[in-house]
């Protein structure tokens, strides 16, 4: 599901524009901060994507934004550097109260379905997308640097040239 989310971030990012209140990170944290100096953090595992993203809690989190209850925030580091912000709920009641929050903070974004509940930001230096799924009753709110996405995607392309030349 993330790298899926991440693939559409990425296919839109170069039309980047500034939206209301763009952030530049989450909550106390900005993009590129080193893991090694936050404190409390504590590692749930790894992705895969881009030669391996490692995920992270903070076990200080407030699982709250406005009237949402979140089921967990997951925090995602590229080269030790943070990159990404994963905030999920659970249940309409808790979709309704997030989408609420963001849309009063950073506008109503782009829909980017006629019938589901699906919104992207794109901005200078943060995307976001926002997603529900009726099948699930599960919410993702997916918040990322663009400037790492983009230099985690030219590795990855230039890897996966090199690889082409060798395995062909």
């Amino acid at each position: 599901m993330m790298i899926l989310g991440l693939a559409w971030l990425f296919l839109i990012a170069s039309f980047s524009w500034a939206f209301q209140n763009e952030p530049e990170g989450f909550r106390d944290l900005k993009w590129g901060d080193e893991l090694l100096s936050i404190q409390g953090m504590k590692k749930i595992g790894v992705d895969p994507s881009y030669g391996g993203m490692d995920k992270y809690i903070r076990k200080s989190d407030k699982l709250r934004i406005g009237e949402a209850k979140l089921d967990s925030i997951i925090y995602c580091f590229w080269k030790g550097k943070l990159c990404d912000v994963t905030i999920s709920v659970k249940g309409f009641i808790n979709w309704i109260g997030l989408k609420e929050s963001a849309f009063e903070r950073f506008g109503e974004g782009v829909k980017n379905d006629r019938f589901g509940q699906s919104y992207s930001w794109f901005g200078n230096k943060t995307s976001m997308t926002l997603v529900y799924s009726e099948v699930s009753k599960k919410g993702i709110f997916w918040i990322s640097s663009t400037e790492i996405f983009d230099q985690a995607e030219r590795l990855r392309k230039e890897k996966a040239k090199e690889d082409a030349a060798k395995g062909f």
